[in-house]
């Protein structure tokens, strides 16, 4: 009898550990982790220049983005119409892996930086060897209640200031002989009256010809200069709305990984091209009259 009851033991033992042990197997199968080859935090920037027809257009990428001027004048979190693009050069670890490996991919996290990025998608293709190029919306923050018209009576268009902690406004600035420079600003939206010079703050802006406040000095191309001498945009010529531009940064997290268990079933786009598509289910297309726009503003 005990014998018996032995070798019963030993056989509930024994295949107590193979379920173990294929168990074991399954999660490990299941819950296979990621591989981290590379990661870095991208500092991206977006300019926005005002277009009469009634939008703002990104103007330092080859992407399509744009903000209409009543998404504009609602302040706070902006929906942009299009993508924008944004290239980095690979550094050599990512090289070599995509030499060693094509099944490498990339994917772009917040990195916990006060930033004006949302994504509602995100795709990226390696244009060459060492190249990526990547594709994404932005969902920019403004300031949610202090617009420059608050500073500056009489402007056609509702112009958004940016809070310092997502970017700035840049405005083009005019001498008498009409040479023009850059010039940038400061906001904050905690502390709107807060004067950081020689960064233009919107109460230095005395009317709508763009005339500075006497004793102002601004930051024109990198030089501290008396703004007795310039005016924001070209009097007569230029209208102030479109002479202030919107910079948006964009701080990214890059990561490059070889996927785990359960990740090798993303979609393509476009052929041949890794999609990525973590918040919605697939990519929307520009509405007939998106497109309309931007044709007239790449005509310009």
């Amino acid at each position: 009898m005990k014998k018996r009851i032995l070798i019963l033991s030993l056989a509930l033992f024994t295949a107590g550990l193979f379920v173990s042990e294929n168990l074991s197997y399954a999660e490990e199968k299941t819950y296979r982790e990621e591989k981290i080859v590379y990661s870095c935090t991208l500092y991206e920037s977006f300019l926005f220049r005002h277009n009469r027809n009634g939008f703002w257009y990104a103007t330092n990428n080859s992407g399509s983005a744009i903000i209409y001027d009543e998404q504009a004048a609602s302040g706070g979190r902006l929906s942009c119409a299009g993508s924008v693009n944004a290239l980095y050069m690979l550094p050599g670890e990512v090289v070599k892996a995509l030499q060693k490996d094509s099944g490498l991919r990339a994917r772009i996290e917040h990195p916990g930086i006060p930033s004006c990025i949302d994504f509602s998608f995100f795709a990226y293709y390696f244009p060459g060897p060492s190249t990526i190029s990547m594709e994404f919306r932005l969902v920019p923050t403004t300031s949610s209640s202090y617009f420059l018209n608050s500073f500056v009576q009489g402007l056609d268009t509702v112009i958004p200031l940016v809070d310092y902690n997502y970017g700035k406004n840049i405005y083009t600035v005019y001498t008498a002989l009409g040479g023009e420079q850059l010039a940038p600003g400061f906001f904050s939206d905690n502390d709107p009256s807060w004067i950081s010079s020689p960064l233009i703050h919107p109460s230095q802006i005395k009317n709508r010809y763009g005339e500075f406040v006497p004793g102002t000095i601004i930051n024109a191309d990198g030089i501290n200069k008396d703004a007795l001498f310039y005016t924001v945009g070209r009097r007569n010529v230029l209208e102030l709305e479109d002479a202030v531009l919107l910079h948006f940064n964009c701080p990214v997290k890059l990561i490059f990984y070889y996927p785990g268990e359960g990740d090798e079933n993303r979609p393509q786009y476009p052929a041949g091209h890794s999609f990525i598509d973590p918040w919605e289910v697939h990519r929307e297309e520009p509405k007939a009259e998106e497109i309309k726009i931007l044709r007239l503003h790449r005509k310009r």
